[in-house]
Order: C-alpha cells, then structure tokens, then sequence
C-alpha cells in the first residue's frame, strides 16, 4: 500500500506514523508489551509482564493501577532469588515466575483476594507466599489434567494402531486361507 508521500510502507512503519499523529494530537500512545512468559529475561520484564497481563486481563477497570518501580523491581528480584533457590538455575526461575505471574493473574477469581490484584506485591511478600504456593498447585494440576488427556489420546491411538495391525494380520489370513481352498478345489 502506498502512503500519503507515495511511498510504499510496511504496516509496521504505518503504525509508527499513526502514533505520531495521535501524539501530536495530545493522545498517549502505548506500545503493546509482550504477554508471552518466554520475553521475561530479567526482573525489569517480569514486572512489565504482571502489569501488561493486568491490564490485559481488566479491560473493564477505568483506572489502571501504576507499578512502584523501586518496589516492585525488589520485589520481583527476591522472587526470582527465591525460586532460583528452589529450582536452582536462573533461566527455569524467570520462566517458573513468568508462569506463577501468569496464572495469579489470569485466575485471579479462584484466589478470592479481598481486594482486586493491583501491584506486584503479593509475589515478594512472605506473607503471601500462599498464592505462589496455590499458583504452583493450580498450574501443576492442569499439566496433570493435560497428561492424563495426551496419555488417552495416546492410549486410544495405540488401540487404533493395534486394530488395525490385527485386521490386516486377519486379512492376510483370510488371503491364506482363500488361496488354500482355491488350490483344494483345483485339486479335486
């Protein structure tokens, strides 16, 4: 597609002249953040991603709440330490808090805070460590939930393959059995 100028633009530079208008037009323009728990390589963008999933997950709020950069950066810091102490490498902690992050948002329901989840503070407080402990037990029983469903789907494939194994091994037979009595009757 050509732009104004008449020059062909990709629909990335299209984006980049769009927020260029609005701007100047007195609108704040935010760049989307990623939601995918593999961009979390530090502290910095596992509080980006909390905060990204908030927002993502409570569009209906008028207000969003503003993060406490200091705070939550040493928040998220000692729950990295912490999980690197449990799993014992810092790549597996960024990715296990990235998911516990995940799911706290995302059920935030089955959690029954007595207020609406607002800042990053229920990660790095020890007195919280209940809704790391209930995050780790909701997101371990859906990998259970989601092996049982692969180990009968493959169960059922296995069956599948075995049936059919069994018909063609009986149709060879009958193929025997057919060129057996062909050779009979000839025979007579």
């Amino acid at each position: 597609m050509q732009s104004l100028l008449g020059i062909d633009t990709t629909d990335e530079e299209k984006l980049v002249v769009y927020a260029e208008f609005l701007k100047e037009r007195g609108y704040i323009v935010i760049p989307p953040k990623s939601l995918d728990r593999t961009s979390v390589k530090n502290a910095v963008s596992l509080v980006d991603l909390f905060y990204s999933l908030l927002q993502y997950h409570n569009q209906h709020r008028k207000i969003h709440y503003a993060k406490a950069s200091k705070k939550d950066l040493g928040m998220a810091r000692q729950f990295i330490k912490h999980r690197e102490e449990v799993c014992g490498g810092k790549v597996v902690a960024l990715q296990e808090c990235a998911s516990i992050v995940k799911c706290v948002v995302e059920n935030e329901g089955l959690f029954c805070f007595s207020m609406p989840l607002r800042s990053f503070d229920c990660f790095g407080n020890d007195s919280m460590k209940w809704v790391v402990d209930r995050a780790i037990s909701i997101i371990n029983e859906e990998n259970h939930e989601v092996s049982e469903k692969e180990m009968a789907l493959f169960t059922l494939e296995l069956s599948n393959k075995q049936e059919k194994e069994s018909l063609m091994r009986l149709e060879d037979k009958i193929q025997d059995l057919k060129k057996i009595l062909g050779e009979t009757q000839d025979g007579d």
